[in-house]
């Protein structure tokens, strides 16, 4: 039995998490999901899993993970219960002849020879650990060779291999999938489902790289003789940042590249192309994807017309079309609420908090800024007199409105990202506002102003990191 070196450190993922991170443990984080399980094995536990790996699961007869999922909230979930076991326990406490009373309510027993463990079920099966102690924060895993039945379940009979079964079912698995050229997918999964999933990548690809080419000629050519920041400069209005403040246009596409690669596949096992699978190959669901592909999924959609639309701005701000550019930079803060509730409203890994939610919150937070900024651009263009209402104070208003809807977003979503973008942005108006080669102090209320907002959008994403109270 191999130990996890990291074991004694604090983990800060939980169990699920840890789990999807583990490329040998997808077909059971898809037979979780399945079954409805995550949010118990994110709970506060203490909790122990002995974790199959996918070549586990492999071992099972042919059909037997089909049977399982024609009653997930059945015996599907009653075969999984019998891998967790109340309470933290460690490789080194599990002793020879040990019983261990399962959530399922059937016991396994534990065999310790040397160094190496192995559980028996109440079937008779055994399964090693292959590799203890795997730390998370409400608990521990250790991996296992072999899928353990409980005698209960009606689909230990059925689905139980000798080994001489599991070798050739292994083998026939095999087999076809080398003749297919792919792999192994029952027929029962319509490819249409397939092909689109890979259809949306490939557009997601397709209009990042259109959004990048069009933004870099913008400034390059520059398209109509003007860069985007000249255009900017030439509608002077006391909401307008300095310069380097757009330089965070770099770090969101870099960060949206990262997104891009993500649903393209890396970073992440092969397993979501086509959702991931279980056993011999069949899918969580007879025609359904997994909760994480169908996630990547949505959002590849409205990103990839956000792109679009973003391609569509940069002409019409190039071109003087104002309000069309402010119409167009509306619609993508649209989009990008509907990205941000789409991702607010589901299961997150860590990986998915790194690769999707991170980047679209940045992306979220610039766009809120610019959205107002170019408002303000519009009304300069048409020559708004502010019914009379002098400009400094019309600023202060549209900033404290920013602050207002900045701050709420961050305490609801608890999204400290999107909050710095927010303080970044007035930060840079506050230098505007204080350098010589902007309004050089001329506008105290202003300066005022935006260092409140810095203010306020550090103290709510201070208060967004705070752990939730728990409802008594």
């Amino acid at each position: 039995m191999n130990g996890n070196p990291g074991a004694t450190k604090a983990a800060s993922a939980d169990i699920v998490d840890t789990a999807f991170g583990a490329g040998a443990l997808t077909t059971l984080t898809a037979a979780l999901t399945a079954a409805g399980l995550t949010e118990t094995l994110k709970g506060p536990g203490p909790l122990t899993v002995f974790a199959p790996t996918n070549e586990a699961f492999g071992l099972l007869l042919s059909g037997a993970i089909d049977n399982l999922l024609q009653d997930p909230f059945g015996q599907l979930t009653e075969t999984l219960k019998y891998h967790v076991v109340p309470g933290e326990v460690m490789a080194a406490d599990l002793v020879n002849g040990q019983a261990l009373m399962t959530v399922h309510g059937s016991e396994l027993t534990v065999q310790v020879t040397g160094d190496q463990v192995t559980l028996v079920d109440a079937a008779g099966n055994s399964a090693n650990v292959i590799t203890g102690d795997v730390a998370a924060s409400n608990g521990v895993i250790h991996i296992i060779d072999a899928v353990l039945l409980p005698t209960a379940s009606p689909a230990a009979q059925e689905i139980a291999a000798t080994p001489t079964q599991a070798g050739q079912d292994a083998q026939h698995r095999s087999d076809s999938s080398a003749s297919m050229g792919t792999h192994f997918a029952p027929e029962s999964v319509p490819r249409q489902r397939q092909t689109a999933k890979t259809s949306v990548r490939v557009l997601v690809g397709l209009t990042y790289v259109a959004m990048i080419a069009v933004n870099a000629l913008a400034n390059i050519l520059p398209i109509n003789g003007r860069n985007t920041g000249e255009i900017s400069d030439s509608y002077e209005n006391l909401f307008a940042p300095a310069g380097l403040t757009f330089s965070i246009w770099g770090v969101i596409y870099l960060l949206l590249g990262t997104h891009v690669l993500y649903q393209l596949g890396l970073f992440r096992g092969a397993e979501l192309d086509d959702g991931p699978r279980l056993g011999g190959g069949a899918r969580v669901g007879a025609d359904e994807v997994s909760p994480r592909a169908d996630l990547l999924q949505r959002v590849g959609v409205l990103f990839s017309v956000s792109s679009l639309v973003n391609v569509a701005w940069i002409f019409s701000w190039h071109y003087d079309l104002i309000l069309v550019s402010t119409l167009l930079l509306a619609t993508m803060l649209v989009l990008l609420i509907l990205i941000t509730r789409t991702i607010m409203g589901a299961e997150l890994s860590t990986l998915d908090r790194l690769f999707v939610r991170l980047p679209f919150s940045v992306y979220f937070g610039w766009i809120t800024v610019a959205t107002i900024a170019n408002v303000t651009v519009w009304l300069v263009s048409i020559g708004w007199d502010g019914f009379g209402i002098a400009e400094s104070t019309w600023a202060v208003i549209i900033m404290s409105v920013g602050v207002i809807i900045g701050t709420a977003v961050i305490l609801k979503d608890r999204d400290v990202a999107y909050g710095l973008v927010l303080a970044w942005a007035y930060f840079g108006i506050w230098i505007k506002h204080t350098s010589e080669s902007g309004f050089n102090g001329a506008y105290p209320v202003v300066i005022a102003t935006a260092l409140l907002g810095v203010a306020a959008f550090i103290v709510a994403g201070a208060v967004a990191t705070l752990p939730r109270r728990a409802n008594h």
